[in-house]
């Protein structure tokens, strides 16, 4: 029998709207991390994916500054919108970053973070951080609830006939 101990794997993702950039590696990791956590269950190992908003960060500033803005062919597109967003949001970012890495280190150590359980019945805990994360969330959560119901008529159509 093989003895497994119980380290916690840690994602960051980042759920930020105007990242058009971040969208798709961050689904990626946390579909990665929703198949893993369910892959390392049986070994009592659970996996956090930490969702930061907007922190108080250094982050805009190491981006590079196109010298005359935004150009031609950019105007109007998502990268001029994350460009644009990224400028107006220095040092005005609603989350404390200390405050942030308390939440995760405690979560991970404790399970729970300020008296609240992070892992329910499922192996892969989500830390939401920030109420502009937690609105975003909420928002895409919502969404995804009225595609499927749009959808339900279609999807249930394939069914082979005189089946269940």
């Amino acid at each position: 029998m093989q003895r497994v101990n119980s380290p916690s794997k840690v994602g960051f993702s980042s759920n930020i709207v105007f990242f058009c950039d971040q969208n798709l590696p961050c689904s990626h990791q946390i579909g990665l991390s929703e198949s893993l956590a369910l892959e390392l269950a049986p070994f009592n190992i659970k996996l956090l994916v930490a969702q930061p908003g907007a922190l108080r960060t250094n982050f805009q500033y190491a981006i590079i500054q196109p010298g005359k803005g935004i150009t031609a062919p950019y105007k109007g597109t998502p990268s001029e919108t994350v460009y644009n967003n990224l400028q107006a949001m220095i040092g005005k970012q609603p989350g404390d970053l200390v405050k942030a890495a308390e939440r995760i280190v405690d979560a991970i150590v404790e399970g729970k973070s300020q008296g609240i359980e992070v892992w329910g019945k499922h192996p892969l805990g989500r830390l939401v951080l920030g109420k502009d994360c937690l609105k975003r969330t909420r928002d895409k959560v919502g969404g995804r609830g009225e595609e499927l119901e749009m959808t339900k008529g279609i999807a249930e159509s394939i069914e082979v006939d005189g089946q269940l």
